[in-house]
């Protein structure tokens, strides 16, 4: 406990306390004066304050026991003494006067602090110093030890923070209040103390109920009026709700902070996916526009009717776009398919039926490996969608084959469409699911992976590149409805 803090607490506290307080410099002239003096003894703070306290409330002069109080250190806890004198009220009545003063310092100006009461004859006089009772009432615990760590001084907040009656806790040792380690620790601080100032030293102790508190505990040295260190005094602050509030600040801050982070991602992403969008535009309007300008110069017939199909093919190039977009735009939503019972490997053999087709030259196949449950949980649209996205990829990359293999033996029903090509590295995987992303440089708009992976997931599956095939992972029962997915016509790009 520091000797300042105390005093400023005493301070702090001598306005409000019923008990009459003054405080005189060195040569007995009065400095302090607080509202219980004036009524109690009559004198007004105008009266008192800068006369001699002989002048007023003393009929004798003040003792030497009190004039020789040393001022404390900073490592030091308040000294009191108790004198009994003969008091005189300001009407001229002589009563006994109890006393109970220490030393201080107000900045560097030495003083006399006391606490007054009047004794009554045939009632005890307190048994207590009054500055003890007032250190009883302070909100901070305070606990003060011997050498050996027995506790001989114990307050009331000291009991409502750890729990022990004075009478439970006064005698018994420190050790009471920390686990063996804890009380280690703190033993190894009292050790080096030594003649340093007061040191605060943070731990864990145990309440009487054997719960635990995270207390800062400021230690100073206790010293008799000899200058002996004869003990230790300790006050407690309980700083596990401040913790607590703190690791909340913390965690506010550190999800404040991820968010703006997000936002910000996701404002980049924004700026990049307009950019994108602008520049996927551009080529078919370029064209239409480049069209358009010619035929308004006049052409022959027959580059009317070429130039009037490459509009067309140009408009339509521009709606898959746009159609596109419109479905990353509600995948971003976050709505969900409503899955229904379908047969897998009849709606796998329809899109290799379709891919056949329009690949004669290639061999495609649908293999059944493990037992398929009759119904699987899907959406058959965004299923029939995720499965043409990728056979098209397929075609574009295969050599010879493209293998669909369904899969039931896991717990989950998986679709692996497989073809001889090149294939993905596991470096560049990953980055074939982002928007705009064409690895090939065939012209593809980059989105029929991204809204492929985000059909799979809207239904409560996935969408993944695991060796060397595209896996499409359904889940075994069927995930909860929401949305109807979006319309879209079935056009397909990597």
């Amino acid at each position: 406990m520091r000797c300042r803090w105390l005093e400023e607490r005493l301070r702090q506290l001598v306005e409000t306390t019923t008990t009459p307080f003054l405080a005189t410099d060195t040569d007995g002239a009065v400095i302090e004066w607080n509202a219980a003096a004036e009524q109690t003894f009559g004198w007004r703070r105008d009266e008192v304050v800068g006369r001699a306290l002989t002048d007023t409330i003393l009929a004798e002069p003040l003792p030497d026991e009190l004039r020789r109080l040393p001022a404390p250190r900073d490592d030091d806890v308040v000294q009191g003494e108790r004198v009994l004198l003969a008091g005189r009220h300001r009407d001229g009545r002589t009563f006994s006067l109890g006393l109970d003063g220490w030393a201080s310092c107000l900045g560097d100006r030495p003083t006399l602090n006391a606490f007054a009461y009047e004794v009554v004859e045939d009632e005890p006089a307190p048994d207590r110093c009054q500055m003890g009772s007032l250190i009883d009432f302070t909100g901070e615990p305070i606990i003060g030890t011997d050498r050996e760590n027995t506790i001989c001084t114990w307050n009331l907040s000291a009991e409502d923070t750890f729990g022990y009656r004075a009478k439970e806790a006064l005698g018994g040792s420190l050790a009471m209040l920390f686990t063996p380690d804890r009380y280690e620790e703190l033993c190894a601080v009292l050790e080096q103390l030594g003649e340093q100032r007061a040191v605060e030293h943070e731990t864990v102790a145990i309440r009487r109920d054997g719960s635990t508190l995270e207390v800062v505990l400021t230690v100073s040295l206790v010293r008799d009026s000899a200058g002996r260190i004869t003990g230790y005094s300790a006050v407690a602050r309980d700083v596990t709700e401040e913790h607590r509030m703190q690791a909340e600040l913390d965690e506010t801050l550190q999800c404040l902070e991820a968010a703006l982070g997000e936002a910000r991602q996701a404002e980049a992403q924004e700026r990049s996916f307009l950019a994108d969008v602008a520049h996927q535009l551009r080529t078919p309007i370029a064209g239409i526009r480049a069209s358009a300008d010619t035929l308004l110069k006049g052409v022959s017939p027959s580059a009317h009717e070429r130039l009037l199909s490459g509009m067309v093919r140009e408009t339509s190039r521009a709606a898959r776009l746009l159609t596109s977009l419109l479905q990353i735009a509600r995948l971003d939503e976050g709505y969900t398919l409503s899955p229904a019972p379908c047969d897998v490997v009849a709606i796998c053999e329809e899109e290799v039926e379709r891919a056949s087709v329009m690949s004669r030259e290639l061999a495609v196949q649908v293999q059944v490996a493990g037992p398929i449950p009759d119904k699987v949980e899907s959406d058959p649209n965004a299923l029939r969608e995720i499965l043409a996205n990728l056979l098209d990829n397929a075609r574009r990359h295969a050599a010879r084959r493209i293998d669909v293999v369904v899969d039931g033996a896991g717990p989950r029903v998986e679709v692996r469409v497989a073809d001889d090509g090149p294939g993905l590295s596991p470096d560049t995987a990953e980055h074939a699911f982002e928007r705009f992303v064409s690895l090939d440089n065939k012209g593809g708009s980059g989105l029929g992976l991204p809204i492929a992976r985000g059909l799979a997931r809207a239904q409560g599956g996935d969408l993944t590149y695991e060796d060397g095939a595209f896996v499409i992972c359904l889940p075994a029962g069927g995930a909860g409805g929401g949305e109807e997915p979006p319309a879209a016509a079935p056009e397909h790009h990597e």
